[in-house]
């Protein structure tokens, strides 16, 4: 977000845009390491390819609806547009949210039970 507001200020010199430049690709390629290494810690390798590219397909299949919504943004309706963000990202972030949380408690429910065990065997 810091390069989005480096790139779009209009006051500052046109050379200072390459740090937001700058930024703004050392961000992109972090979202992308944490995006495939998500996908691997969290569901596995053995079907890596296909939920990579799933992902990378819903992905582009939604930064479709970002034309629609400037166009919407410009005629004035900005508010009709953050609420559908809203709500996109809450139906779309929340089950997740709640499945890796419930996820990790089980998991980590399951490893002090296995430290118990080794502690009566010891």
């Amino acid at each position: 977000s810091i390069s989005l507001v480096v790139l779009a200020l209009d006051n500052i010199s046109m050379s200072s845009h390459i740090v937001g430049m700058v930024f703004y690709g050392v961000g992109r390629m972090m979202l992308f390491g944490m995006f495939f290494t998500n996908i691997g810690k969290r569901f596995g390798y053995t079907n890596y390819g296909s939920l990579a590219g799933f992902g990378l397909i819903v992905s582009a299949i939604a930064s479709l609806l970002q034309y629609p919504m400037i166009v919407a943004a410009s005629r004035g309706d900005e508010m009709v547009v953050n609420a559908a963000s809203a709500i996109a990202m809450l139906v779309t972030g929340l089950p997740y949210c709640l499945w890796l949380w419930h996820r990790e408690r089980i998991q980590n429910n399951d490893n002090n039970n296995k430290e118990d065990d080794n502690c009566l065997i010891s």
